[in-house]
């Protein structure tokens, strides 16, 4: 059985337009223009900015409901251009990317949303730094650059084939666009439970940079509940298509134990009501997350993601670069699973209930088998 897609035409044109921009760690502008633009158009949103340039975003008015944040990141992998001798470019390339994907591999240059000429790599030398390499470029006859300049893959834009979301920049940009359209439909329900926001950072892909410095300036009251919404590296045991993935840690720590076993018990609900739910509970411990650094700070944390093939554009089987992919059932079911959670704020539902009463029938069922009777098996010799 499987979740369906359950996005309308407005939420799958926000997820094609955000997953193709040219966002490269410390150079946002691009996405963070257009979640202003997303905002302007809706009179009762507010879009404020901290001092290191992380968007946050709310509902104008009065404060309702359990404040909880939703977080994701506004950056993908990409270059940036450092010094240019006529055709040839030195650039740093901000993001995790094997040394062997480099090699002859395409680019393209940005100005804005608007893609222009292109070279390819000639060099790669990785280890300048978390999340940095030293790269060199030749240009193509005819095109130029200058520092300052964002350069990508040479990757064609998003599209939707099957029920796949295949796109230059999934990580995470389709976490801000999941969290756009979840605000949205929150912002409709006539009894929220949720004072819900939205945290965009910037620059996780060279160290968690954006929240960092989020958590230093207090962007959020201290303790303040931050679910991350991310796109991760799929698995053998967490397939694409196989659900929405509760992500219980990751390769640095465990997460809340009590937000994740709320969405778990809230899953298991959905579950119940519909066996075409599909979710899966998982450590995700190929990489690490933003909820890593909420959680070590004393923000109960927790993340759902979308399991991702070709992880940071890097395809396994062919040895190149190509674009992420991820199945928007997940991606749909993502965003039931993270509806009914916020629904089910402020009840008094306890989230280890379902485990006490699991735990207590195990004992029921089973504890005449701690019974003292001497018989054959328990005589004393």
């Amino acid at each position: 059985m499987e979740n369906r897609i359950g996005l309308n035409p407005d939420e799958r044109s926000l997820l094609l337009e955000l997953t193709s921009l040219p966002s490269v760690p410390g150079r946002e502008a691009v996405a963070i223009a257009a979640v202003r633009r997303w905002a302007a158009a809706r009179p009762r949103v507010v879009v404020d900015g901290d001092s290191f340039g992380n968007l946050l975003v709310r509902r104008a008015g009065p404060s309702v409901g359990e404040l909880i944040v939703l977080q994701a990141h506004l950056d993908h992998p990409g270059f940036v251009v450092e010094a240019v001798d006529g055709r040839d470019v030195e650039a740093s390339f901000r993001g995790e990317v094997e040394a062997r994907f480099f090699e002859n591999a395409r680019v393209r240059r940005w100005s804005g949303v608007s893609a222009l000429d292109g070279g390819s790599v000639t060099a790669c030398q990785p280890g300048f730094g978390e999340g940095l390499a030293r790269v060199r470029l030749r240009l193509d006859a005819g095109s130029s650059a200058a520092a300052g300049d964002v350069l990508t893959w040479d990757l064609p834009g998003a599209e939707v084939v099957g029920p796949h979301l295949l796109a230059p920049a999934v990580d995470d940009l389709a976490g801000v666009a999941l969290a756009l359209i979840a605000f949205d439909r929150e912002q409709r329900q006539p009894d929220r439970n949720a004072d819900l926001r939205l945290l965009l950072t910037r620059a996780e892909e060279i160290g968690f940079l954006g929240a960092l410095a989020a958590l230093e300036e207090e962007t959020l009251p201290p303790g303040t509940p931050v679910l991350v919404l991310e796109n991760a590296r799929a698995l053998p045991d967490a397939p694409v298509g196989g659900g929405p993935i509760i992500r219980v840690g990751d390769a640095a720590m465990s997460f809340d134990p009590q937000m994740t076993r709320r969405l778990v018990e809230t899953a298991r609900g959905l579950g119940e009501a519909d066996s075409a739910f599909r979710w899966q509970r998982r450590l995700m411990d190929g990489g690490a997350c933003e909820a890593t650094a909420w959680q070590a700070h004393g923000h109960p944390a927790a993340c759902l993601c979308n399991p991702m093939e070709n992880y940071h554009n890097m395809d396994p089987q062919t040895g190149r670069i190509e674009r992420e992919r991820i199945d928007l059932r997940d991606a749909g079911g993502l965003l039931v699973l993270l509806g009914a959670f916020l629904r089910g704020l402020g009840s008094p539902i306890d989230p280890r209930r379902e485990l006490r009463a699991r735990l207590r029938s195990q004992c029921l069922q089973r504890r005449r088998e701690l019974s003292l009777d001497e018989g054959p098996a328990g005589r004393a010799s």
